[in-house]
């Protein structure tokens, strides 16, 4: 992975006054997506921002949270003073699917080459 990727900003635009999310990989951009921010896909850019209708505080809370929850997970997102914070939310692994004793492959999966085709 790039190292470019692990860097963002996270700023309020000073034109529009929408707070917009800026740069990072895939990873960042569903941490994004999970905290609040609507994806935005353009022709030659691609940046998150949060939905119109909500009071300056809770912008804030979100832009806030968005910032620990990047951080927690080592990215280096450069933001406004207002959504600066220390607080670091856990992160937890995925689940994994639980396969019942004895089943090593998921049901339905035959093992590769253990039929042979009878010519």
């Amino acid at each position: 992975m790039a190292l470019a990727n692990r860097y963002l900003t996270l700023q309020r635009d000073v034109h529009s006054g929408e707070v917009l999310a800026r740069g990072g990989d895939p990873e960042a951009h569903s941490i994004l997506q999970r905290t609040g921010f609507v994806p935005v896909v353009r022709v030659h850019e691609h940046y998150h921002r949060l939905p119109t209708g909500l009071d300056e505080a809770e912008e804030e809370r979100l832009a806030t949270r968005a910032v620990a929850r990047l951080s927690a997970v080592r990215y280096h997102v450069a933001c406004d003073e207002a959504f600066e914070t220390e607080l670091r939310e856990a992160q937890y692994p995925p689940r994994r699917l639980r396969r019942p004793p004895g089943r090593t492959h998921p049901p339905g999966d035959q093992h590769r080459g253990s039929r042979r085709r009878a010519d």
